[in-house]
């Protein structure tokens, strides 16, 4: 499916998407900003988005927007039925785009 050859009954789609920090050292300054000490927030590396909201969730605060990205972790096999959209391979898409 991704060198664009059809399997009948399959489609490729994104998998899960795993949320990351944006910018790491932004996160940081809007987390301390937030009220969180760095002896929180910042552990061998600083804390996941899911950690953040936790703790800011006590403080009845909110994540400044713009902080996460989700980011998916490739592309796997599902069937047609399967409610994600089929992810368009790169052959296809420049067709389409050669289309225009």
């Amino acid at each position: 499916l991704e060198k664009n050859v059809a399997v009948p009954g399959y489609k490729l789609v994104q998998k899960q998407a795993r949320r990351k920090w944006a910018n790491e050292e932004n996160a940081k300054q809007a987390l301390l900003s937030l009220g969180l000490k760095e002896s929180v927030v910042v552990e061998a590396s600083i804390m996941s988005p899911a950690q953040a909201e936790k703790a800011l969730k006590k403080r009845f605060s909110e994540l400044p927007e713009g902080l996460i990205k989700s980011e998916s972790s490739g592309t796997t096999l599902a069937p047609v039925e399967d409610d994600r959209p089929a992810v368009q391979s790169f052959v296809g898409l420049s067709k389409a785009l050669s289309k225009l």
